[in-house]
């Protein structure tokens, strides 16, 4: 998949590609741990092998269709099988989400997904994602157990050196194919004193009026 496009044409190029689900304001975030390369010829022999048809919530997430469609317009000049669907269309919020699709294995092979690191500590949100409640099944007793090792200590200067190894081992086992994160634009008011989080939560309570 071409992130770099992806980036240009949908987000004007505010974002970051990412190697794994650490986020670059996330603790222990590796800058050496680098994204795949993008390699149009390699991607045709890999994805040539089979069908992988994403599948995209429709209303929950706008910028799900389209990352869908440029998935599939990227197969299209490739000469590979680009045919997708949208789950939720036309439904009621309550299953815009098609959780209980992803859960019970009823989506297409590959499906898009985002979620955003609320507390900004790799573990939570990788526990998270190999839980196996999302229709994510990935499993590794070793992540596990690096995990548990980190979370034993409540020093973040011993927790951020350890996550360096558990973002390569993601990266080698590549379980989720790890896209980009957005950067998000706000407009406020001169008298409103607020700094946006890095992450997709926004905690209003410190927000106060100048003046």
């Amino acid at each position: 998949m071409d992130v770099n496009a992806i980036l240009k044409t949908l987000y004007f190029g505010h974002g970051t590609r990412l190697a794994t689900v650490v986020d670059k304001g996330a603790l222990g975030y590796d800058p050496s741990v680098q994204p795949y390369p993008y390699d149009s010829e390699q991607g045709q022999g890999a994805a040539g092998r089979g069908r992988l048809p994403p599948t995209a919530s429709s209303r929950l997430r706008q910028l799900h269709r389209q990352h869908r469609r440029s998935f599939q317009a990227g197969r299209g000049d490739r000469g590979l099988p680009a045919k997708g669907r949208i789950q939720g269309e036309g439904q009621r919020l309550r299953v815009l989400h098609f959780g209980p699709r992803r859960v019970q294995n009823q989506t297409a092979p590959l499906f898009i997904y985002s979620i955003g690191d609320a507390y900004l500590e790799p573990s939570w949100v990788i526990r998270w994602l190999t839980q196996g409640g999302l229709g994510m099944h990935y499993k590794n007793p070793k992540l596990d157990e690096m995990l548990t090792k980190i979370e034993a200590t409540d020093d973040p200067k011993k927790r951020a050196p350890q996550y360096s190894d558990v973002q390569k081992l993601l990266k080698e086992e590549a379980p989720f194919h790890l896209s980009l994160s957005g950067r998000r634009a706000f407009g406020m008011s001169a008298r409103v004193d607020y700094t946006p989080r890095a992450d997709e939560t926004q905690w209003l309570y410190p927000m106060t009026l100048k003046g």
